[in-house]
């Protein structure tokens, strides 16, 4: 999305002026204005938008990732444990508690999460390699 970013403010002004919006619509653009340097205003605004739809499962997780972007890990964990009660095999989310936990030296309860993540990936070697490259991250920061 940083590719165009005139023509997504564009598009974000036509949506903003439409009269009816959907709250993916609105997601986007907080996501846009976390990418844009207007996180203020994106917090605040996907904040909203989370609790006036608390049991949607991708608002939850965008808020989540909001979170942990802003290294607020507790509220993090939280929308993100909110994420796998609705959702339980929900990697992404399992993949924020765990870096939630590392961050706060629950590096073992961390590691066993990737592992489960890992051991659900039917092969997917992306996914294998992505969970890899996170727990050697950690490693690389705990030998600093």
């Amino acid at each position: 999305n940083q590719s165009r970013p005139e023509e997504i403010a564009e598009l974000i002004t036509k949506m903003d002026s439409l009269t009816e919006s959907h709250p993916y619509g609105q997601a986007l653009k907080y996501r846009y204005y976390m990418d844009t340097g207007r996180a203020e205003e994106a917090k605040e605004g996907m904040f909203k938008l989370v609790n006036s739809y608390p049991e949607n499962v991708a608002l939850n997780f965008a808020w989540a990732s909001i979170c942990q972007e802003e290294s607020d890990f507790e509220a993090a964990e939280s929308y993100a444990q909110k994420v796998l009660s609705m959702v339980p095999d929900h990697d992404d989310a399992k993949q924020i508690v765990a870096q939630c936990w590392a961050n706060s030296g629950k590096l073992q309860e961390a590691k066993d999460l990737i592992l489960e993540i890992i051991r659900g990936a039917n092969g997917d070697p992306a996914l294998i390699d992505r969970m890899s490259e996170l727990m050697h991250g950690w490693n690389e920061a705990l030998i600093e």
